[in-house]
């Protein structure tokens, strides 16, 4: 699909009330797909699942070590620090690592080490060309029967351009991602 047939294809798909924002979810799709091709690009440079999740778990695990450090600093060692840095930005320091606990945890928990290895680069731009459609066109990303419905043509009609043609938009598969969203 052109450009412009995916400007019309959007222009035409939008309700009324979100025309005005055409430009916007133009930006949007376009920034998904570019999205895809950089992580295409880099794929040879992907982490094996079982890698992933043991980097994340041993951030996690070093996270804690160091806020665990920073709250059992003396009281002097602590003014010292807070003096040398600022208050604000030791506080800023414990609660991104706290975020940093909770998000690696979460995301390690997600990885699956056993089967074949997902595609993460397409599952990602479903992902955010799912989250598009429903904030943008007032409807859920959802598939009706096979390659058919609004969200499977805006998914066919802006896809990548290093996106494999054959057999890559799969209703069961696009179903299953849609299913794993949270």
């Amino acid at each position: 699909m052109t450009d412009s047939e995916l400007r019309d294809f959007v222009q035409n798909g939008l309700p009324p009330r979100n025309r005005s924002r055409k430009e916007e979810v133009l930006k949007g799709l376009a920034h998904a797909r570019d999205r895809y091709e950089r992580y295409a690009r880099a794929r040879e440079q992907w982490q094996p699942p079982k890698r992933r999740k043991s980097a994340l778990v041993e951030i996690r695990r070093l996270s804690e070590g160091l806020r665990a450090a920073l709250g059992n600093l003396d009281p002097i060692s602590k003014d010292d620090l807070n003096v040398a840095i600022g208050s604000d930005v030791f506080d800023r320091l414990h609660s991104c690592l706290s975020e940093i606990i909770l998000k690696s945890n979460d995301l390690a928990k997600d990885i699956r080490t056993d089967g074949r290895p997902r595609d993460l680069a397409r599952e990602r731009w479903i992902h955010e060309v799912a989250d598009i459609y429903e904030n943008n066109f007032g409807r859920k990303a959802a598939l009706y029967g096979r390659n058919s419905g609004p969200f499977y043509r805006l998914l066919h009609n802006g896809m990548p351009e290093s996106f494999p043609r054959h057999g890559s938009l799969d209703p069961r598969q696009i179903k299953r991602v849609l299913d794993r969203r949270k």
